[in-house]
């Protein structure tokens, strides 16, 4: 069943309303951000944003249902700044769903009412997840400053979904025990071995919603080239880092072809960087807009982030290579959690200079 599909047979259902959350890790992206609060605010009680090291004030952004944190970090440790959000909601928020989204991916929901149906026929669901589904502007070669990914004529999606899933928890069946590896492509939680008191995690079975998540990769060909050249950068500090993932990026040329970047779009990490060497315009199709947003409310957030300039870190503290070195030794599954701590009151979270537990935990 496609999106679209699913949109109309539930028009006219019934309204259960479920409490949801959603947690947002980013850095600029002021070409997606404004679109992505205009849709998603539409479907979610609450928004925490991670500003991870970013150019502009993310915080402009915040009021009664939107939360920005800022990671006053500049190596990206994406698990960790996640998962210390999450703790922190999970202590202090009743909550039914929460999910897990980077800024280029959109749910295939207009509105809460299809929403919060689809969550209630998913009600005994413990972890669901959905499948990307690739796409780009259809005026990708146009580069224009502070241009959304709205202001194109229209986006287009591969006609086939990609392999790789987004999860989200209903927290009522899996309690709050559970924690989200790096890129939420799964949930683990934890159980004490009979044989010792070491704990050991274990990752729940998820049920496949069948539906996409509308995975833009970037506003334009310019957006693609920066993005695939940070995510090399970031991810070179932890090379070396045993199931850190993420190192099929370098097949990535630094530089596309305009007549491949269709190409690439329809081949982003779906396993294979060939898995669909001859693709063309009529693969990809129309499948979702933003015109149930207010064009207004979103040329007026990307206005007001870009009148409040920042200046990010520009290099790792001593205290983060320390973090680094031990995620070298111990590998990506021993959580570092105890090394980062999130003040709510100045809505920042820090490395934790003598955390309580200085040895590595999978706990």
């Amino acid at each position: 069943m496609t999106s679209s599909q699913y949109q109309s047979s539930n028009r006219h259902a019934g309204n259960n309303q479920q409490t949801t959350c959603l947690v947002l890790l980013v850095k600029d992206s002021i070409n997606l951000l404004p679109e992505f609060i205009a849709h998603h605010s539409h479907l979610f009680d609450q928004i925490h944003i991670i500003d991870h090291n970013s150019s502009f004030d993310l915080a402009v952004v915040a009021n009664s249902q939107i939360y920005v944190y800022r990671a006053q970090v500049h190596s990206y440790f994406q698990e960790e700044f996640t998962n210390t959000v999450i703790r922190h909601l999970l202590k202090t928020n009743l909550l039914d769903w929460l999910f897990v989204l980077d800024v280029d991916e959109f749910l295939p929901f207009k509105n809460r009412l299809v929403f919060n149906n689809f969550l209630e026929t998913h009600k005994s669901d413990r972890i669901i997840t959905f499948n990307w589904r690739n796409g780009a502007p259809c005026d990708f070669d146009t580069n224009e400053d502070h241009r959304g990914v709205s202001d194109s004529k229209e986006l287009i999606f591969y006609k086939l979904k990609s392999p790789t899933v987004k999860c989200a928890v209903n927290v009522n069946k899996v309690g709050r025990n559970f924690y989200i590896p790096q890129g939420n492509h799964q949930v683990d939680t934890w159980s004490k071995s009979y044989r010792s008191l070491w704990k050991r995690s274990t990752t729940l079975k998820a049920t496949n919603t069948e539906l996409e998540i509308f995975h833009i990769l970037s506003g334009s060909l310019e957006d693609f080239e920066f993005k695939i050249k940070n995510f090399k950068s970031s991810r070179r500090v932890f090379d070396g880092v045993k199931g850190i993932g993420g190192s099929m990026i370098y097949q990535y040329p630094d530089h596309v072809d305009k007549l491949a970047w269709l190409t690439h779009t329809a081949n982003y990490r779906v396993g294979d960087p060939n898995k669909h060497p001859k693709v063309s315009r009529d693969d990809f199709l129309q499948l979702f807009d933003f015109k149930h947003c207010d064009p207004d409310y979103i040329a007026n957030l990307r206005r007001n982030l870009l009148d409040h300039p920042c200046e990010p870190l520009t290099g790792p503290s001593d205290q983060e290579l320390k973090i680094v070195n031990l995620k070298k030794q111990f590998g990506q599954k021993t959580r570092m959690l105890a090394h980062f701590q999130l003040d709510v009151h100045t809505k920042s979270i820090t490395t934790q200079p003598n955390p309580t537990n200085k040895t590595p935990s999978n706990s």
